[in-house]
């Protein structure tokens, strides 16, 4: 674990000290160069890993193979196309798993430099909030995410086209970025406390009527086989629920304790997090919701540094920061050591297989 505390760190330590040249017009090439050494450590790290993450070996190895054979495929063109590319290059998929790890963190980092208003938090919240090793895991989803948080730049800015371009080539990568179609078109709704409650326990309420229509119209899906597999069977998640639910609640605190002022960026985030708490809550009913609630959460690096700006008294903002970075650091002492999840650890380089 050691080696993700020291990437980290020096992440975070460059990322410092580029957002403190980015204040002076003159330091401009010094900023450039900050920031892409703050990207290099953790890249590093995912791109020189050997068989570190569920995934590696059990689905992508095979499937590199598979598909550079004329056997099997992914659904999804744009992810077979870099593994038939980097098989021309290598007969062996490291290179694959490194190009991949590359694209996710790049999309990432130039998100958090574009978008965060504070970066050293963003690639914080990134790495204690699990995001980076689920990256080492379902890399496919995980690069499509990245590719959509960065279009996000353009929702911003209204600018259809161009969002909806590169959640194409997002979906390219998984299906599941279809999710993020819909997201262009709530921009501007206010996320209201009072109506999240009342919205999630019209989900508590309604899950008994709604479980027989869900997996009907998964049943009619290319996904029918998930309902009988053991991802339809994995029953309620819990603790992944609670922790999200308890994040989001952290989340209202921080947007009631601040002035009510509009920020559209801020309101579009936090609906987006609704929306993952409640397909988690229906994670008994949707094989695999996790990956949906996946999907909404990867937002987190972005709205936590935006709701702790909220807290004007530097003081209580602190203290938010330490607790919101207590339920992380449990949830990633929980996941990656007591549950065994990810396999990231021990950690291993493919130069030992040389």
């Amino acid at each position: 674990m050691l080696i993700y505390v020291i990437g980290t760190a020096l992440a975070m330590l460059f990322a410092k000290y580029a957002m403190n040249a980015k204040t002076y017009p003159a330091l401009k090439n010094s900023y450039r160069i900050l920031a892409f050494l703050s990207f290099v450590p953790l890249t590093v790290i995912a791109a020189l890993r050997y068989n570190v993450g569920t995934d590696y070996d059990y689905v992508y190895t095979p499937f590199f193979y598979s598909i550079n054979s004329g056997g099997e495929k992914f659904n999804e063109v744009g992810f077979n196309i870099i593994n038939q590319i980097t098989y021309l290059i290598s007969e062996k998929p490291f290179l694959m798993f490194a190009v991949v790890a590359v694209l996710t963190l790049l999309f990432m980092f130039l998100a958090f430099y574009e978008q965060s208003v504070n970066v050293c938090v963003s690639i914080y919240i990134f790495v204690v909030g699990l995001f980076y090793f689920n990256s080492l895991n379902q890399i496919r989803q995980a690069l499509a995410m990245a590719i959509a948080v960065y279009a996000m730049k353009y929702l911003w800015k209204r600018e259809p086209i161009k969002y909806f371009l590169l959640i194409l080539l997002a979906i390219s990568m998984h299906t599941s970025a279809v999710i993020y179609i819909p997201i262009y078109f709530i921009y501007g709704i206010r996320a209201n406390v009072k109506a999240h409650i009342i919205f999630i326990l019209c989900a508590i309420v309604a899950q008994p009527v709604l479980k027989g229509a869900i997996q009907f119209v998964i049943s009619k899906t290319k996904y029918a086989w998930y309902l009988d597999s053991i991802f339809g069977q994995q029953g309620f998640s819990i603790i992944t629920f609670a922790f999200i639910l308890v994040t989001l609640l952290l989340l209202y605190y921080c947007q009631l304790a601040g002035k009510d002022t509009e920020d559209k960026q801020f309101d579009l985030m936090l609906n987006m997090f609704l929306f993952g708490v409640c397909f988690m809550l229906y994670s008994a009913i949707i094989p695999q919701a996790d990956r949906l609630t996946n999907s909404m959460t990867i937002i987190t690096p972005f709205i936590v540094p935006k709701a702790l700006l909220r807290i004007k008294e530097k003081n209580r903002r602190l203290v938010m920061f330490f607790i919101f970075s207590f339920f992380f650091i449990l949830k990633l002492l929980h996941d990656i050591y007591w549950q065994g999840w990810y396999d990231v650890i021990p950690y291993e380089t493919f130069f030992s297989q040389i």
